[in-house]
């Protein structure tokens, strides 16, 4: 009699292959999604982009690494609902969790705004703007800052939906910093002289409190520079400073504006060429730092601007001298410098010798020029064609210790001057096409002793391609293709052998 198909050695062999098949399939799925789970739980990836997106840098745990005090970073929305949003909230709370794995007291916690009302009423009630689902909250203490998702990226100016680069390591470093800090360094914007206030100059604003200062206004002829000051703005002002003139030292404007550089402060200078000649008392004042701008004139390029009437000038990088030095860290990372603009700019003279450009302990030196085909327009007509400074940095020198020693320390004052204040005008530092904000940056590393944040650098979208080399690509190509079958190979010839013995 014929043996059934179904008792047969090869149907019962068929069977154990393909039940062995589909347990391998299973359990390769199932390992899949635990481990697509904890990868995603635990953030188990390695970052391959060249702009090293999704990782720490060495300079953000730097600027950390000595804030001892507990923080807490809150998200409104439940974990999944974060990573889900691959918009804007999962490279948040990827940063994030990364500062929590990185620093002992850094937590995180996600709390729904919508079941937890109770939890965020006290941001609610002190807070300037709402609680959304997808604000941040950083706290430490007493202290919290609350932002919106859009604060930690960067926009097109052309197509202001489109992030082209994720700022997220300076946005948490400035907040952590302002909540840990018992007092912040000031940034001081000067009133009542017609000027371009701070609420006006949110983009300048902005790159200063993403430095780590404070913004605030000062009335001179009525207020003291306080002593944490360590920036005072002069902003396209019309009217002049109060000087010798003064009734009384206490409303004498220009002698705080000494005492304040005397005391290692920094100015910022943006006049207008417009106005320039109505600023007596300021001018004179800035003389005495070897600076002096020529009133009523302002220069054109038709060959480098991005104009059509040639007033809105592209500026030359100075290759020599402190003015050099500032942006030094620029021109050693970029392989071309960014276009810097200077619409309707006055030029700075530099007053004492170029081959000394110093008067006693101060120096100065050109930061910006125009190109040599720039002209100077006086009374509407051509007076003169040539590079001419843009922008002028001066420093005073003062011995803060050791006297008497040929190892004395030194630290320094600052003046910095420019003709053009659309120089830090919204339009030219928030556009990722120009370098009007590096510069200013720059002019902060320069003037302050302070751990700035200038340091961060934003990480373009564009730059998320794989770096690696063919070379690498291939290793990791064998190593992903050989070692599965090689594991399962071994496994294989063991258990043979140990048959075989038994």
């Amino acid at each position: 009699m014929k043996k059934s198909f179904f008792k047969s050695k090869r149907f019962k062999y068929g069977v154990v292959a393909h039940a062995i098949t589909a347990l391998t399939i299973v359990l390769v799925i199932v390992l899949n999604v635990v481990f697509s789970n904890l990868a995603s739980r635990f953030q188990w990836y390695t970052d391959m982009t060249s702009s090293d997106l999704f990782s720490l840098s060495d300079e953000f745990k730097e600027m950390l690494k000595d804030t001892t005090e507990d923080v807490r970073i809150i998200f409104c929305a439940d974990p999944d609902e974060l990573m889900a949003d691959t918009t804007y909230m999962q490279y948040i709370y990827k940063t994030a969790e990364n500062l929590a794995a990185e620093f002992d007291n850094i937590t995180v916690e996600c709390h729904d705004v919508i079941k937890e009302y109770n939890f965020f009423k006290r941001y609610a009630d002190t807070a300037a703007s709402h609680i959304y689902t997808t604000s941040i909250i950083v706290e430490s203490g007493t202290e919290f800052r609350l932002m919106a998702p859009e604060a930690f990226f960067i926009f097109d100016t052309e197509d202001s939906s489109r992030a082209w680069a994720y700022n997220g390591e300076k946005k948490f470093a400035a907040a952590i910093l302002q909540v840990t800090a018992s007092e912040m360094p000031l940034v001081l914007f000067t009133s009542e002289h017609g000027e371009t206030l701070a609420n006006d100059a949110s983009a300048l604003v902005n790159l200063f409190v993403d430095a780590g200062f404070a913004v605030d206004t000062v009335n001179l002829a009525k207020e003291d520079i306080p002593e944490d000051c360590r920036i005072v703005v002069i902003n396209n002002p019309r009217y002049d400073f109060i000087g010798m003139e003064a009734e009384t030292e206490s409303v004498n404007e220009i002698t705080k504006l000494d005492k304040f550089l005397d005391g290692l402060g920094a100015l910022m200078v943006f006049e207008d060429q417009r106005h320039s000649e109505n600023l007596v008392n300021l001018n004179e004042f800035l003389e005495e730092w070897g600076i002096s701008f020529e009133h009523g004139t302002y220069l054109k390029d038709y060959e480098h601007s991005m104009s059509i009437d040639g007033s809105t000038i592209v500026a030359e990088y100075e290759t020599q001298g402190i003015g050099a030095s500032i942006y030094m860290d620029m021109s050693n990372n970029l392989d071309t410098m960014p276009r810097t603009l200077s619409k309707n700019s006055m030029p700075v003279n530099i007053l004492w010798e170029e081959d000394a450009l110093e008067s006693g302990t101060k120096q100065v030196f050109s930061v910006l020029s125009s190109y040599d085909t720039a002209e100077l327009i006086k009374d509407g007509k051509t007076d003169s064609t040539g590079s001419r400074s843009l922008m002028a940095i001066a420093r005073d020198k003062i011995i803060v210790n050791n006297e008497n020693s040929l190892n004395a320390d030194y630290i320094y004052s600052y003046v910095f001057a420019s003709g053009s204040p659309s120089f830090v005008g919204n339009d030219y530092l928030t556009s990722n096409s120009y370098g009007n904000a590096d510069i200013i940056y720059a002019a902060m590393r320069a003037v302050g002793r302070e751990n700035l944040l200038a340091d961060l650098k934003y990480k373009a979208f564009d730059d998320t391609e794989l770096n690696i080399t063919t070379a690498q690509s291939t290793r990791w190509m064998i190593t992903f293709a050989a070692l599965p079958p090689a594991i399962i190979g071994i496994a294989g010839i063991a258990v043979r052998i140990k048959r075989k013995n038994t």
